[in-house]
């Protein structure tokens, strides 16, 4: 037995070795990325997210929430270096186990050495629940300044036909590589439907290797009524496919 799970993480660790191109994963952060993964590739972004909530009303402390969404996880597969599918679902501990799952695609728009643009939609399927119906398009951009430094910027908007809610959304990314192992990156990111609420979160992902990342990221915002935080661990790893398998 011992020697098939060596055997198995031998054939692992050479499938994650062989990279056609550069891991880019949307980990951590909350920060879509603009990259397509490219053909005959399938890239899994995964995480567990622990979430702490505390409000007052007239200066009485309500009762604090603690939950834990057991496993976050998106499924990009590559079509080519300007289109992919993605996916998305959430395991959770709560009444409602299983969150809607996310599907929709991500096409490249515009691509040269300092910035890429792309525009990405999803939408829900809620049969397997009472989540309402969504849609949501994000236009996505990176932007280079150097070797080590860069930009992310993410706006969209979500829109609800149940309620008839639109809900618009931001994130601004900066990252930095320390190295060609380590990434660090510190974000500011809200949304706008009834009410305007910002917050930050700051990460850092490690290369474990060329197609493995693991990672970790923490954040949210406190004000005198309300203090909202998380803190998520999770992985990354993508499997290309060459045309000779």
């Amino acid at each position: 037995m011992k020697i098939s799970v060596l055997f198995l993480m031998n054939i692992l660790f050479v499938v994650l070795g062989m990279a056609q191109q550069e891991l880019i994963s949307e980990r951590p952060g909350q920060a879509l990325s603009p990259n397509c993964i490219g053909k005959r590739s399938i890239q899994v972004q995964s995480g567990m997210d622990l979430f702490h909530f505390e409000e007052k009303k007239h200066g009485v402390n309500l009762p604090s929430s603690l939950n834990t969404s057991i496993s976050s996880t998106v499924v990009r597969f590559g079509l080519g270096n300007k289109f992919e599918i993605n996916s998305g679902i959430n395991y959770g501990i709560s009444e409602q186990l299983l969150a809607s799952p996310l599907v929709g695609f991500k096409a490249s728009l515009f691509k040269n050495q300092w910035h890429d643009i792309a525009l990405q939609y999803s939408t829900s399927l809620h049969q397997l629940n009472s989540d309402p119906f969504s849609n949501t398009i994000k236009f996505i951009s990176s932007h280079s300044f150097s070797e080590k430094i860069g930009l992310g910027i993410n706006t969209g908007f979500n829109y609800l036909p149940e309620s008839e809610g639109l809900t618009v959304d931001y994130v601004l990314s900066i990252g930095f590589n320390a190295s060609n192992k380590i990434g660090i990156v510190l974000e500011n990111y809200g949304n706008y439907m009834s009410e305007f609420k910002t917050y930050w979160d700051v990460g850092v992902g490690y290369l474990v290797a060329p197609l493995f990342q693991i990672d970790t990221y923490f954040g949210g915002n406190k004000t005198r009524d309300e203090t909202d935080l998380f803190l998520s661990i999770g992985l990354t790893y993508r499997l290309d496919f060459n045309e000779e398998n």
